[in-house]
């Protein structure tokens, strides 16, 4: 039965894997495009000589190549991927502070701070003396429900430090079924982009 419970855990981490993962192509050329959740990214070669961006309606990021860019040069590719990352952040420092502050007021459960920044082993971390949360800036890359699940995690350890019984009957309380089964499926995984 053991065996059964623990073959189910690492089928269900597989299949958030799949849906979730969406590394970068080792070239990334004028046809690359990239759809999450909360925003879209494109390339675009544009007529400067250097690259810029914009912001096209509420979520969509255009990335402007330089006319005369080779896509295949190493330093090229690593630029783009630099820049993605950067706009990876923008969104998600734009975006997460407001959800915590939704998820805060719709739970009652109080946070002081909330800061994006990138973490190393884990999505988020809350400070129980300071009540800081610290949320991984690649959870914008998510689906919907498994991010809102990351922020309501955090928030729950205003009930429990520890990842007892205690906080996940707290986790069942305010995220209810469907962001409960999303948080325990991506346990602390992080993205490749990061």
């Amino acid at each position: 039965a053991v065996l059964g419970h623990v073959a189910k855990a690492v089928e269900q981490k597989e299949d958030c894997r799949r849906s979730y993962g969406k590394e970068l192509p080792d070239v990334i050329d004028e046809k690359f495009s990239c759809d999450y959740d909360r925003f879209k990214l494109r390339i675009e070669r544009g007529r400067g000589c250097k690259f810029t961006h914009r912001v096209e309606g509420d979520c969509t990021y255009v990335i402007e190549a330089p006319a005369d860019v080779i896509f295949e040069h190493v330093a090229v590719r690593e630029t783009i991927r630099n820049y993605i990352r950067r706009l990876v952040r923008e969104e998600a420092r734009r975006y997460l502070p407001a959800r915590m502050e939704y998820y805060s007021v719709k739970t009652g459960l109080p946070y002081n701070k909330c800061e994006v920044k990138p973490l190393t082993r884990c999505l988020g971390l809350f400070y129980p003396r300071s009540k800081n949360i610290f949320l991984d800036p690649s959870i914008i890359l998510h689906t919907q429900d498994s991010l809102d699940s990351v922020i309501v995690h955090e928030l729950c350890h205003n009930i429990s430090t520890g990842h007892g019984k205690k906080f996940h009957d707290a986790l069942l309380q305010y995220g209810g079924e469907m962001l409960y089964k999303a948080n325990m499926s991506h346990h602390n995984e992080t993205f490749p982009i990061y």
